[in-house]
């Protein structure tokens, strides 16, 4: 099925964002996965624990205080980009204003709370949250300011500045340990990078929307109120999939110790790289779908987001399949033998986190059509089985108990968003899903995967690597010869950079 040629500028758009977004999303794991094994072993098990114990706090926290006003941003500036300039302005204005407002109220309402210590947190996760306070405010004002390049379709800069967050953030925590400064160190490596970010995008927006101080007071507060109205309904959403994520992680240390909570969450950070396609996805899609839904082009939307879906599925079964075969391996390769009894939950993890994967494509389509309601009782849903099974679970099986809790609730997220857009939206997303095409792709790359792993009498570093080069290889073989990836497929791939000259070379 192909787009009408009137939807060619949104087909170039949606193409365009998913390569600069795929750019700094595959740059900043990278970056990720150099920094991760140094931090492991630079700190103890425990210390892990409580640095992830106050990310998971940090995260939380910026799901609510920021009131969901960076996906409403997002969603006004990409409408109002089509309109006369003096709308765009205020809309940007009042982004700003929204903001600004925002900071004025976390920020030393977060240090109360921090200086009370109200819920009885250890020293060294106490001393953390004060670095984690400020982490939290700017992170505010960085993710608002990106959504605003987002929303004018400026992903190349918006991205390239995402990315060059992360290498300052990582490069300076990686100097800072090296320098005996510890957690604190990697923290506020974190603190001097967003500094640094911040003031570069506030610095560019400004230039591209020749935005001045001569503005009036009544042009920066006239869509105030509307992108509160919305972002509140997409703050619950955040919120509610935020305790989702990182409910088993506080539990963890609750009912059991930080050492199982960094254990944990070495399963969990491997697990996620399962993520890395279908977030680039989400990232990428609600300026150009609030656009369609903005002209009802409802046949447009399922033709993208159909074929959306049978990429992720897609990229879920080539690293999915691949963690679960090689999941022991790359634990004791990647974190080292401390972390070895991550290896069970993480087989569990992979499971529920293939669903989760696929239920993400579903995020910004329930955002631009305005069904934010549908979106947080199936959150919601999600939420309260996660919490319910983790409670039970933690407390007999441990860490392997959170794995079933966190994947059932995956799974029930997949269910009941999938049911909601079918109803409400009258929308078959699955219509570029062939499932007897599927089921023998994905039986025969798992069986590959476990021929080559039995064969192989050691898996470490070189053997590692060339095992997973050779399965990556025979997967895209199969799907190929499977007709799982169509000539459509490959046409599409061919319009992003750099992936089109390796098609085209591979194809000769």
């Amino acid at each position: 099925m192909k787009l009408e040629t009137s939807q060619q500028d949104i087909k170039k758009r949606i193409t365009r964002a998913v390569s600069y977004v795929s750019f700094a999303t595959i740059g900043i794991i990278l970056l990720r996965a150099c920094f991760i094994p140094l931090l492991v072993r630079m700190v103890s098990v425990n210390e892990f624990g409580n640095y992830s114990v106050v990310l998971s706090i940090v995260t939380l926290t910026i799901a609510f205080a920021n009131l969901g006003t960076a996906t409403a941003i997002q969603k006004y500036v990409a409408e109002k980009l089509g309109n006369i300039c003096g709308e765009l302005k205020e809309v940007v204005g009042s982004s700003l204003t929204v903001s600004g407002l925002i900071i004025l109220v976390v920020l030393p309402l977060l240090f109360v709370l921090v200086y009370l210590n109200i819920f009885n947190f250890s020293a060294g996760i106490s001393e953390l949250l004060v670095y984690g306070v400020w982490i939290i405010v700017l992170s505010i004002l960085f993710e608002n300011l990106r959504s605003i390049l987002l929303g004018l379709h400026l992903q190349h800069i918006s991205e390239t500045i995402r990315l060059l967050l992360y290498v300052i953030y990582f490069g300076l925590g990686a100097t800072l340990l090296f320098l005996d400064f510890g957690i604190k160190g990697v923290f506020l490596s974190y603190i001097i990078s967003l500094i640094t970010i911040v003031g570069c995008s506030f610095k560019i927006i400004i230039s591209k929307t020749d935005l001045n101080s001569k503005q009036n007071f009544k042009s920066t507060v006239r869509f105030v109120k509307p992108i509160l109205r919305f972002g509140i309904w997409v703050m619950c959403g955040i919120v509610l999939a935020e305790i989702l994520y990182q409910a088993d992680i506080l539990m963890i240390r609750y009912f059991r110790s930080s050492e199982e909570t960094g254990l944990y969450k070495a399963a969990l950070i491997t697990t996620q790289f399962i993520w890395i396609f279908p977030r680039i996805l989400q990232d990428s899609l609600l300026p150009a779908l609030s656009e369609l839904w903005s002209k009802q082009k409802k046949h447009e939307i399922a033709i993208l987001l159909s074929r959306g879906i049978k990429y992720i599925y897609l990229s879920v079964l080539l690293l999915g399949g691949a963690l679960f075969i090689f999941g022991k391996p790359f634990i004791l390769f990647y974190f080292g033998t401390e972390y070895i009894e991550a290896v069970f939950p993480i087989k569990i993890l992979v499971i529920g986190t293939a669903c989760f994967a696929i239920s993400r494509i579903y995020n910004p389509l329930l955002q631009a059509s305005e069904n934010l309601k549908a979106n947080l009782i199936c959150s919601g849903i999600a939420t309260l089985i996660n919490l319910i099974l983790n409670f039970f679970l933690i407390r007999v099986y441990g860490i392997s108990g959170a794995a079933i809790a966190t994947s059932l609730s995956y799974a029930s997220l997949l269910i009941s968003k999938s049911i909601v857009v079918k109803a409400r939206l009258k929308l078959d997303l699955l219509v570029d899903i062939l499932v007897s095409r599927g089921l023998v792709l994905s039986i025969s790359y798992v069986g590959i995967l476990t021929i080559i792993k039995k064969f192989a009498t050691s898996l470490h570093k070189i053997e590692l690597l060339v095992a997973i080069i050779i399965s990556v290889l025979l997967f895209f073989v199969l799907a190929r010869v499977s007709n799982v990836i169509d000539k459509n497929d490959m046409r599409l791939l061919i319009d992003i950079p750099f992936l089109g000259k390796i098609i085209k070379f591979v194809g000769k």
